[in-house]
């Protein structure tokens, strides 16, 4: 993951959040598609290689992206590409996760964007429910997953 959060943020299209205090982190793009070409080119072999295998093993993410690629916007649209907090379970980390979609949200406001994309995985129900809560709405679900958006504009 490292060397993916090392290509984001040289991207200034890109934001990486980290809160250390927690093990939380975040990741999202205002250039989705430029980002996915980008990131092959510039991973080490290794992780090129763990992504392929992990594509072949759970190939829905990719057959969903295919099927949404008219849905996400080309532009105007920020992408929440990862987000998540390791410790979670402890009192220290209450909060921690809406802080950084909160910080997400802001990174893609203040480059313009009307709108805030994301999508999980269709069981995640812990994920769903955590974006239904900060006001986002399921648009599409195929191949186990789910594409949920929010509008940044109010």
């Amino acid at each position: 993951m490292k060397s993916l959060y090392d290509v984001l943020s040289r991207d200034e299209a890109s934001v990486v959040i980290w809160n250390g205090k927690v093990k939380g982190f975040a990741a999202g793009t205002c250039s989705l598609r430029a980002i996915e070409k980008k990131l092959p080119r510039n991973l080490p072999l290794i992780t090129k290689f763990k992504l392929a295998v992990h594509h072949v093993a759970w190939p829905f993410h990719l057959l969903s992206r295919l099927k949404w690629e008219k849905m996400i916007p080309k532009q105007g649209a920020g992408y929440i590409l990862t987000i998540g907090v390791v410790d979670r379970d402890t009192p220290e980390s209450k909060g921690a996760s809406a802080k950084l979609i909160n910080g997400l949200e802001e990174f893609f406001k203040s480059k313009g964007m009307k709108e805030s994309w994301v999508d999980t995985e269709a069981v995640n129900k812990r994920a769903r429910r955590f974006y239904e809560k900060h006001s986002y709405i399921q648009i599409a679900e195929n191949y186990f997953q789910v594409l949920i958006k929010k509008s940044l504009t109010f």
